[in-house]
């Protein structure tokens, strides 16, 4: 009884702790809408927002290895390099590097952190992307019809060293109105009673039904439907 009282205080502290970390951007803007559930007390997965300038928003999605406590642990170098960087207006392609690097010299083996950096420029309607291992980074129309996908061409953070890393971005400019839609494979992954993950056919499915209004809303309520509980 002592022992279960003392780990409780324990993960509540550290929730608050996390909570501060992944926490400290300014409110969100009212464009951007997030959706997490942590498979356990702790989330492994971080959204991380920053509207460096008006007009440019920098955001990050990170997916640690694993569940709970540990995988939430991993997550916040990168977390702290983000913000840092961010407010002092750095490329995406050198807060990618210094992340990378962070992660390689601290993680144990077999830890490492799937993320998406992305800066999305309103001016100029570009949306760059570095991603290293999340499976659904697209951009869609008001159909829902997917109109670049930008897909993972590196390993996650923390995996190479920093003389074999690759910081190139993939680039998208956008001429008519849509959604950029980001998911870790919490998403994808999401299994139902009989195993089947949602998969990407899922995410799709489920944005095409939306058309152009709640997107964020339709993905979050067929994950919960496949789940079945």
């Amino acid at each position: 009884e002592a022992y279960y009282r003392i780990n409780e205080q324990e993960q509540m502290f550290a929730q608050m702790v996390l909570d501060r970390f992944t926490r400290r951007a300014e409110q969100t803007p009212p464009n951007i809408q997030q959706w997490q559930r942590p498979a356990m007390n702790f989330s492994g997965d971080t959204i991380c927002i920053r509207r460096s300038r008006p007009g440019l928003d920098r955001i990050m999605l990170a997916d640690s290895t694993g569940h709970g406590l540990a995988a939430a642990i991993c997550g916040l170098p990168a977390v702290d390099t983000f913000f840092a960087m961010c407010d002092r207006n750095l490329p995406v392609q050198e807060i990618a590097r210094t992340i990378n690097r962070k992660l390689h010299s601290i993680l144990p083996i077999g830890r490492f952190v799937a993320a998406a950096l992305i800066e999305v420029d309103y001016q100029l309607r570009r949306i760059a992307v570095w991603n290293g291992g999340i499976p659904c980074a697209m951009y869609v129309d008001r159909d829902g019809e997917v109109k670049k996908s930008f897909i993972s061409r590196s390993p996650p953070l923390g995996i190479l060293p920093d003389s074999d890393f690759e910081s190139t971005l993939d680039y998208f400019s956008w001429q008519e109105g849509g959604a950029l839609v980001v998911c870790s494979d919490g998403v994808t992954e999401a299994s139902n009673p009989d195993k089947e993950p949602l998969g990407l056919d899922g995410v799709l499915q489920a944005i095409r039904e939306a058309g152009s209004l709640d997107i964020q809303g339709a993905i979050t309520q067929a994950v919960n439907r496949h789940l079945a509980g």
